[in-house]
């Protein structure tokens, strides 16, 4: 992921543990545990759509896309001012997506 760009070094006053899962293929699966940022988060509460709500909303629409769910989590864009939030600790050092 470093030579990717996905993630890079950061100087972070956060750091969550990073948790390697086993898998029964060859590769095991990077996690980074957010249990600690989900605590101090402040949730934005709204009311989930109903099914019908949004297929109205389909109606005029002309293109759809979607996301590759299978790397679907590094396709999604963080804001940069809360980047440092999301650091975590390897063996390279303080990293950040």
């Amino acid at each position: 992921m470093l030579y990717e760009a996905i993630i890079c070094p950061t100087t972070s006053h956060f750091s969550l543990p990073v948790i390697l899962i086993k898998r029964k293929m060859k590769h095991g699966i990077f996690c980074v545990n957010y249990q600690a940022l989900i605590v101090i988060t402040i949730k934005v509460r709204f009311p989930i759509p109903t099914i019908d709500e949004l297929l109205d909303g389909l109606t005029t629409t002309k293109v759809f896309t979607k996301l590759d769910l299978r790397s679907g989590y590094h396709q999604i864009r963080v804001d940069p001012k809360d980047c440092h939030k999301m650091a975590f600790k390897t063996f390279d050092g303080l990293m950040s997506f």
